[in-house]
């Protein structure tokens, strides 16, 4: 697949995540959330050439895109809800709706940086 696919698929996980927030579907939004970021990180190592690796951490993943240190935060508060938002006896408390909004967020931030740097370098 080539990188603008991903961030395609990436761009349609953020719709997604933004219709369960409107149903309070919480937990299938921040994993939508995570499947954004994840996709869009995805992109940038297509882009760049690098072996893509079969991992759902996002730290890893922003590591090897030298994604800035103030969005590799944003990524890393991510990464917990490819498990917690779907596996029963892992999550530990409810997702609120404000973790949720911040979710959606930081997925965005995260898309905005992937898609300007693919967009910027060609």
């Amino acid at each position: 697949m080539e990188p603008k696919e991903w961030l395609f698929e990436s761009e349609g996980d953020i719709r997604k995540a933004k219709i369960l927030f409107k149903g309070n579907a919480f937990d299938g939004s921040v994993f939508y959330a995570q499947q954004s970021a994840e996709k869009s990180l995805k992109a940038v190592i297509i882009f760049l050439k690098k072996r893509l690796i079969r991992t759902h951490d996002l730290l890893l993943l922003s590591r090897m895109v030298d994604l800035p240190e103030n969005l590799l935060r944003k990524a890393v508060l991510l990464n917990p809800y490819y498990t917690t938002s779907r596996y029963p006896g892992v999550i530990k408390k409810r997702i609120t709706l404000s973790e949720t909004k911040v979710a959606i967020n930081y997925a965005e931030e995260v898309f905005k940086w992937c898609k300007e740097k693919i967009e910027t370098s060609k």
